[in-house]
């Protein structure tokens, strides 16, 4: 890589490109001047569209003197003038105050080209977040305006100090820091925290003004490191309803935990490396972990014996490096995996290559390849089941920029995408860039509002590749001045056949949906519906007529809906349970406590679970005939060792089963259906291969399915050749389906939560509500983690992804808020940071035992964006802190040894922590050392030495870091909250050392005789710092013993240059 005269990397060739036609090359421009006011560092980063092409994309970073990216400018998708020709810029920026505290952040907003090709001062009449700080620099609300003056959303915050809690009876002698946070709509929420920052409660409010009633309390007890070993969830009254125990090992790892829905007897074990190697959870079932030496996983299975070490009695086992065996040679390559060829041979060392995994309703494998740049560019899934074998196998391409540009499905049809000269998608046609024009258009045109946002698409047609053709229909999207969704519509030549509106509300919910939808008979109909939601956002009353009610705020009256009319009130209890939804009154039981029992439309019991809360039994039977009381004449449910559905069985009386199974990562791959009526058995086996193929045999006659997406939604689909379109409304759900011609198939809405209120037509697609499967022998939704009840409203089985807060409902759907929130994993809750009563910062998931498995295009790009970002902040700082560092020559050095930690800090603004990963680097040394892989170099250097790669390595424990007041998160041992992030860094390199101590007794080898680790900070040391400095290196001295750890700090200094502390 060639360097400029300060040692900063300006490009980079990847694999198959040369350094004179780089991948990526960097230019670093300094224009500043004495008493230059505004930011004057730039680093443009070009990137290359086609490996070998003249066509590049530049985005341009501005960077104040303490090195945040104060100001982004990328080239706009839409022309600024056509007449003349003017290219069009788009720009984000980010405003910091004295302190050093973000204040202003933008959202993307268009300029003129002919604005300067430098620092555009930030125009405050665009859409924009401002927050507010007090003195000690605490956030005093945030406001975010869609233009100059006029605000969208906004919440206050207020610091008092309080002397125990009001009206609870616990710890009232201690004093606390009380912080009141206040919505538009004046609700509020309190948390409670102790003199040294620490969260201990959470109060939940009810109302919009004082005075407020309290609806529950959440407690947080730690012990003496920190840890929260108890969650406690009280009601207005201070009687426990709810609490979650956990306990923990010597070095923070969790080792036990009770929990009010999950169960009590959860057990954990790890290995010397912190790697999670066994799990028991309360029904008594264990999964058990086996790595290898690089921490990699090899093995998985249900018994200690079947891992220890891998047999042929594991459930699922890996293979790294080699189609074959030798990383794991304890079982059997899967004999479909064999090395990809032609254009897609493979380079898979470093990665894995193969998998396998098995269950109650069959076995499989799935083969990975990858490109010479590391990226996935073949897939193939294996399915063992009812007596039948299917592989499917598919191909991707990408260009230079790492976007994808063809995808090729098992049945050799191939989809090819185009992007613009800005790299801005444009169209995808059916076949490969050597196809004879004209080609027939999945996608024809898709369109930009002005600042990114994908404003429309054209489905269909058939042109010229290089042309725009006459579309089937085409669909528009609209947004409001913050770029939020609030309209999308579709028109075919006979006009506008479906439209949909949305309302938002002072706080951002949905607070009206009109919609126009078509009919197969021609014609449309019309829906308007509007909402009410109480002091918590949470829906209580929709309805396309009648008079909205709701004890907060709702939406105006709905008129001039034509469709059957509904209205349905909802109510939550004090720990958030649905206790009037969907289908009536719902009751609930001790355990789990969320786990709903009773619904009033259904005679019989509903529901009983297991010890580990999971749903055994369903009853939505409306006569007497069935209950899940002692009785158990409902459909009965069971779960593998790692809590996955994995039967089903009909109620008593029928005849019915469905049986599941689970590739390593947790998705579903084969269903297997049975049912017999009037003693006839009919069978029905599907395949699901990454969402984009079902292969599907009933009574021996297979159909294929194959499914299009556009930016993650599905538009279109393909049963045995026959093209038909499906367009989503505003949620994600499938509302209506269109054959190739464009005509009306069908057509359905659906209520709050998922039932089905009206339908017109045959839909041609199983995926319903949301965009989730629905399985129509069980009625339950597939929510890719877990399984989704519409009846009730709620999942079948408790969210295993941790929180915080165990009043928090882990059955409940969006946090009862479904007209505004979705749920694509099925780990809303983990994800949902805005909530009033979760603890802040977010969820640490439980240990795991989902292992990685197949990863979808989309996600290996999002992947590669961020280790971009990531290599070239590394490379910029490199020169500076890896005085010492030594440097590894060969073509497999890529950048994804390099590991990012995004932390948000106080005010939400973003920081990262870049450091190369100590377990990656010795993987990386220890392929260094293997044979194949010094034959390999060998080879390659001889044949094109501008393959070469430098990277400093994580054998001398060295690490980055961006300052800022990083909180905890995962990876970094974090302290406090007063934003020392350099005792943090020391904490972090403190475990690397522990680690690489580690490491030389396992191996048996010697270590270094000396260390030295570079700490750096945006800002010098302060004082309580500057006082530990001397400690902190000596601390640091201690852990190698016999070698000698030299500690070195680093800050910028005004000049915006790496300077190191001097004590």
């Amino acid at each position: 890589m060639p360097e400029d005269v300060l040692g900063r990397v300006t490009a980079i060739a990847a694999p198959g490109d040369a350094i004179t036609s780089p991948t990526v090359s960097y230019s670093y421009k300094n224009t500043c001047t004495q008493g230059a006011t505004n930011p004057c560092l730039e680093l443009d980063t070009t990137t290359r569209q086609v490996s070998g092409g003249t066509q590049t994309v530049t985005t341009q970073q501005w960077f104040d003197g303490q090195g945040r990216v104060v100001e982004t400018k990328a080239p706009g998708p839409n022309l600024w003038s056509k007449v003349p020709k003017i290219p069009s810029t788009v720009i984000t920026y980010t405003l910091y105050d004295t302190m050093g505290r973000a204040t202003t952040k933008s959202l993307p907003y268009a300029i003129s080209s002919l604005a300067g090709t430098g620092y555009i001062a930030p125009n405050l009449a665009q859409a924009r977040t401002v927050t507010n700080y007090d003195g000690l620099g605490r956030p005093l609300g945030s406001v975010t305006y869609q233009d100059a003056n006029t605000i969208k959303l906004s919440t206050s915050i207020a610091y008092t100090v309080a002397q125990g809690l009001p009206s609870f009876t616990q710890n009232t002698t201690l004093p606390f820091e009380r912080t009141t946070t206040l919505d538009a709509y004046n609700h509020q929420a309190v948390s409670y925290t102790d003199a040294i920052g620490r969260q201990r409660y959470n109060q939940v409010f009810k109302g919009n003004g004082a005075p407020y009633t309290v609806l529950r309390t959440i407690r947080y007890d730690r012990d003496v490191v920190g840890n929260v070993y108890a969650t406690l969830t009280y009601d207005a009254t201070t009687t426990l309803q709810a609490s979650q125990h956990a306990t923990y090992d010597g070095v923070g790892r969790k080792i036990g935990m009770d929990d009010s829905d999950s169960g009590s007897g959860w057990v954990f074990s790890y290995d010397q490396n912190s790697n999670p190697v066994s799990q028991t959870d309360p029904r008594s079932k264990s999964v058990y972990i086996n790595y290898d030496v690089l921490n990699r996983p090899l093995c998985k299975g249900t018994t200690s014996a079947a891992v220890n070490p891998c047999t042929a009695s594991a459930t699922s086992t890996f293979f790294y490096d080699s189609y074959d065996k030798n990383s794991n040679p304890g079982v059997t390559f899967p004999t479909t995996c064999t090395a990809p060829s032609g254009s897609y041979a493979s380079d898979p060392i470093g990665a894995m290559t193969a998998e396998t995994f098995s269950g109650v309703a069959g076995s499989g494998s799935r083969c990975k390849g990858y490109d010479e740049r590391g990226r996935i560019d073949q897939s193939g899934l294996t399915v063992n089941g009812d007596g039948q074998t299917i592989t499917q196998t598919m191909n991707m391409s990408y260009n230079d920029a790492g976007q994808p540009t063809s995808v090729v499905y098992p049945d050799g049809e191939t989809v090819t995408a185009q992007y613009d000269s800005n790299g801005y998608s444009r169209s995808a046609f059916f076949g490969t860039p050597a196809s004879t024009d004209p080609v027939n258009f999945l996608v024809g045109q898709v369109s930009y509002t002005n600042s990114g946002q994908v404003a429309g698409l054209a489905f269909g047609g058939s042109a010229a590749k290089s042309s725009v053709p006459a579309p089937v229909f085409s669909t528009t999207m609209g947004y409001d001045g913050i770029q939020r969704p609030v309209s999308s519509s579709a028109t075919n030549a006979g006009g506008t056949f479906w439209n949909q509106n949305r309302t938002y509300d002072n706080v951002g919910n949905v607070l009206g949906v009109t919609t126009t939808l078509p009919t197969t008979t021609g014609g449309t109909q019309k829906d308007v519906q509007s909402f009410c939601y109480d002091s918590l956002n949470r829906l209580v009353w929709s309805g396309n007529t009648g008079a909205p009610s709701g004890e907060d705020h709702c939406g105006l009256a709905p008129a001039g809906t034509t469709l059957a009319t509904y209205q349905q009130a909802y109510t939550y209890d004090a720990l958030d349970r649905l206790t009037s939804g969907p289908s009536g009154t719902e009751t609930y039981g001790f355990a789990p406590v969320h786990g709903a029992l009773t619904l009033s439309t259904v005679p019989g019991q509903y529901a009983s679970y297991d010890a580990m809360g999971n749903m055994t039994c369903r009853n939505v039977d409306t006569t007497t005939a069935h209950a899940c009381d002692a009785s158990q004449t409902g459909a009965q449910l069971t779960y593998d060792n790692e809590g996955r559905l994995e039967t089903w069985t009909a109620p008593s009386g029928t005849t019915a089963s469905d049986q599941y199974l689970y590739d390593n990562s947790g998705q579903r791959v084969f269903q297997h259906s049975s049912s017999t009526l009037a003693g006839n058995t009919s069978k029905t086996d599907t395949i699901t291969f990454d969402g984009a193929t079902d292969v599907t045999t009933t009574n021996g006659v297979t159909s294929t399915t194959k499914y299009y997406s556009v930016g993650g939604q599905r538009v279109a689909m393909k049963k045995d050749g026959v093209l038909s379109y499906l367009l989503p409304d505003m949620l994600g759900s499938t509302s209506i389906a269109l054959k190739a011609d464009g005509s009306v198939q069908a057509v359905q809405l659906f209520a709050p939560f998922g039932g089905t209120r009206y339908s017109d037509g045959s839909m041609t697609t199983p995926y319903n509500y949301t965009g989730q499967r629905l399985d129509t022998q069980t009625g339950l939704l597939y929510y890719n983690s877990r399984y989704y009840d519409a009846v009730s409203g709620r999942f079948t089985v408790a969210d295993n992804v941790e929180t915080n807060d165990s009043g928090q409902d882990a059955y409940a759907y969006v946090h009862g808020s479904p007209e505004t929130f979705t749920d694509p994993s099925g780990h809303w809750r983990a994800k949902n940071d805005s909530c009033f009563d979760c603890e802040g910062g977010w969820p640490e998931p439980k240990p795991q035992t989902n292992l990685s498995s197949s990863i979808p295009v989309y996600a290996v790009i999002a992947a590669a964006a961020l280790v971009i970002l990531a290599w070239n902040i590394f490379n910029w700082f490199a020169p500076f802190v890896f005085p010492t560092g030594s440097d590894s020559n060969t073509p497999n050095s890529r950048s994804n040894h390099l590991k990012t930690i995004d932390t948000p800090i106080t005010g939400n603004a973003p920081s990262n922590v870049i450091g190369v990963a100590n377990d990656v680097a010795n993987a990386h040394n220890a392929f260094l050392d293997r044979p194949q892989t010094k034959e390999r170099i060998a080879k390659d250097d001889a044949a094109n030495p501008a393959k070469l790669t430098k990277i400093p390595t994580m054998g001398k424990g060295i690490i980055i870091g961006s300052n800022g007041q990083i909180w905890p998160s995962g990876g970094i041992q974090g302290t406090d909250r007063n934003g020392h992030s350099e005792q943090q860094l020391v904490d972090w390199a403190s475990g690397q050392l522990d680690n690489i101590v580690k490491k030389a007794k396992k191996d048996n080898s010697a270590l270094l005789p000396s260390y030295t680790v570079n700490i750096v900070s945006d800002q010098a040391p302060c004082p309580d710092c500057q006082d530990f400095i001397p400690i902190w290196s000596e601390k640091l001295s201690e852990k190698v013993d016999g070698a000698k750890v030299t500690t070195i700090f680093w800050y910028l200094n005004p000049a915006g240059k790496l300077q190191q502390y001097q004590p």
